[in-house]
């Protein structure tokens, strides 16, 4: 998806913790036409065979509101922006016709493909009634102006500042109509960008700046907590430390993790997709997110590593510590199940599909210091037995020999198996090198 208009599809909401997940990835295609224009039309629908009437009727309805859009943008001629629309519109005229394509399921109220076809969700049929019909129309004519400007060549940020004009130039009704279609949680998701056009409107350059480059990172990924309270209380609280507080406490009290993690991965895969490098943002809480992103950067095909891990297991579990003296072996475990916790996280490796180094390396260095604790406990109990001055007179050093190696022994030889998660050979497993998605 290229030049994204950023109004993105509600997937689902966990009402609990006021967080909404929008939809992610292309829809099926499941209608085409053209636009013309030059009498500010659409071409009647070319329906795929595989569409059924329901989602006949809802391509329709949705070309109806497109084509209400496309007329309402050429006939926006009442402002100093005006100008700007039509020379956009006179351009593209030189062009070939443009194409649209209507999607069920799609995760943006409207976008382009790759091969600069505008695409456009028809879910939305289902989702709004008649009455808000104005509003949806205005929206689409926004949209409309969003996608024209990246066919004929502008950046996302000057796609945006097209908008934020277009969004100043309409009558305060206008406006209003557009909220509350907008409003509705399944058109806008978190509604973020309803938020992004009452903030920039009429502000100075440098702040609207600001808001594009928030919208164009915010619209990628889903908030994993409420924000309603964190925003009013920058909004109310003058005391940093107050401030502070409660911020850690609406974030705390509604954040979804299973949320975060899945925009890490989400980003990761897009990253691994597009060949781009991870670069650590701005320091807030977006910065997490990039953190994890770069956690997440390096990957490896995990059954690479299966082999290994079920060793690792497997010797743990038949290793043992076997004493001669009776009194050692009541004083002493018999066996690594003190550490079976940390076992257990390595062996939860070998059922992901890929992995990040450093899920490997925060398993393995957890898994290696409570082998190091397990070795020290075992042998300082193993020293105070032997702590007794008749016994130290009467035994001599090798003596003892026996009991230290038979708890070293067991632990050096589920060493070598680590060794083997640790530094597996590279070249047969293949890692590949994530990159960042740029803002």
């Amino acid at each position: 998806m290229i030049g994204g208009f950023p109004v993105t599809k509600l997937s689902r909401s966990i009402p609990e913790n006021g967080v909404h997940i929008a939809k992610h990835g292309s829809g099926t295609v499941i209608a085409q036409c053209a636009v013309y224009l030059q009498d500010a039309s659409l071409s009647e629908l070319t329906i795929s065979e595989s569409a059924d009437q329901n989602q006949t009727d809802k391509a329709e309805k949705t070309r109806i509101w497109v084509e209400g859009g496309l007329k309402l943008l050429m006939q926006h001629t009442d402002s100093e922006f005006a100008g700007t629309i039509q020379g956009l519109i006179e351009g593209l005229k030189e062009s070939d016709d443009i194409a649209i394509e209507f999607l069920i399921d799609h995760d943006h109220l409207m976008d382009l493909s790759d091969d600069m076809a505008i695409r456009c969700d028809t879910d939305v049929a289902d989702e709004i009634g008649d009455e808000h019909a104005d509003g949806i129309i205005m929206l689409y004519a926004l949209g409309l102006l969003h996608t024209f400007s990246s066919i004929s060549g502008a950046d996302e940020k000057a796609a945006l500042n097209n908008d934020i004009a277009f969004w100043e130039d309409l009558e305060e009704d206008d406006r209003h109509c557009v909220i509350d279609t907008l409003s509705h949680p399944q058109i806008d998701s978190g509604n973020v960008f309803l938020r992004f056009l009452q903030n920039s409107i009429h502000k100075p350059q440098h702040e609207k700046d600001k808001l594009i480059a928030w919208v164009r990172s915010r619209s990628q990924i889903d908030l994993p907590y409420d924000d309603t309270e964190v925003i009013k209380a920058l909004e109310d609280e003058t005391d940093l430390a107050a401030l502070r507080l409660r911020i850690y406490n609406a974030i705390n009290d509604t954040y979804v993790q299973s949320v975060d993690t899945d925009n890490a991965n989400r980003i990761a895969e897009r990253c691994l997709k597009e060949g781009r490098r991870i670069v650590a943002g701005r320091f807030s809480r977006a910065l997490y997110i990039d953190a994890m992103l770069m956690a997440n950067a390096r990957l490896i095909d995990a059954r690479h590593l299966r082999e290994s891990i079920f060793g690792l297991e497997k010797q743990v579990r038949s290793s043992s510590l076997d004493f001669e003296d009776s009194q050692l072996s009541d004083r002493l475990p018999g066996d690594f199940s003190r550490i079976s916790g940390e076992m257990q996280m390595i062996v939860n490796l070998a059922a992901e599909e890929r992995l990040s180094l450093a899920q490997i390396e925060g398993a393995l260095s957890k898994f290696k210091k409570a082998l190091r604790e397990f070795e020290t406990y075992c042998l300082e109990r193993l020293d105070s037995s032997i702590q007794h001055p008749v016994s130290s007179i009467q035994h001599p050093a090798s003596s003892i020999q026996h009991p230290v190696s038979s708890i070293q022994h067991p632990v050096s030889s589920i060493q070598y198996p680590v060794s083997r998660i640790e530094h597996p050979d590279w070249r047969s497993v293949g890692l590949r090198l994530e990159t960042k998605w740029s803002r």
